[in-house]
C-alpha cells in the first residue's frame, strides 16, 4: 500500500508540471500518444518482471536493467514515470518553436516501438 501511495505522489508531482493552460488532454494527437506510451509501458514492465521469475531470464535493454532488481511493483512504478517524463518531454516539444515542434510525436513513438520490440522478444522466448 506504501508504494501505491509513492506512486500517486509522483504521478502527482508530474502532473503538477503542466500548467492549467496547457490542457494537454485536449490534444487529441498527443493524447492518444500519451495513453499508448503508458499502455505499452506497463505492459512491457509487467511481462518482463513475470519473465524474470524464470530461471535464465534477463533485460536485454540496458537501461532498464538495473530497476530489474527493484521488487515488480516498484519496476512498474518506474516504467511508468519513465513513460509519463516522455509524455511530458513530447508535451513540450510540441509547444515549442523551435525546429523540433515538428517532430514531438518522436519521442513517444520511440517508447511505443521499443515496447512493442520488447513484448515481442518476451513472448518469443516463453
Amino acid at each position: 500500500m506504501k508504494k501505491l501511495y509513492q506512486v500517486i505522489a509522483v504521478t502527482l508531482l508530474l502532473a503538477g508540471t503542466v500548467s492549467a493552460q496547457d490542457q494537454p488532454w485536449k490534444d487529441k494527437k498527443w493524447l492518444a500518444l500519451a495513453v499508448t506510451t503508458q499502455s505499452m509501458s506497463t505492459w512491457d514492465a509487467v511481462n518482463t518482471s513475470h519473465a524474470l521469475r524464470q530461471p535464465g531470464t534477463y533485460e536485454i535493454n540496458p537501461a532498464a536493467r538495473p530497476f530489474t532488481k527493484l521488487p515488480a511493483p516498484a519496476y512498474i512504478a518506474s516504467a511508468e514515470v519513465g513513460a509519463a517524463s516522455v509524455n511530458y518531454l513530447s508535451w513540450r516539444m510540441k509547444r515549442s518553436r523551435r525546429w523540433y515542434r515538428h517532430i514531438w510525436w518522436l519521442p513517444q513513438a520511440a517508447v511505443i516501438g521499443g515496447n512493442v520490440w520488447g513484448l515481442q522478444q518476451t513472448y518469443r522466448n516463453r
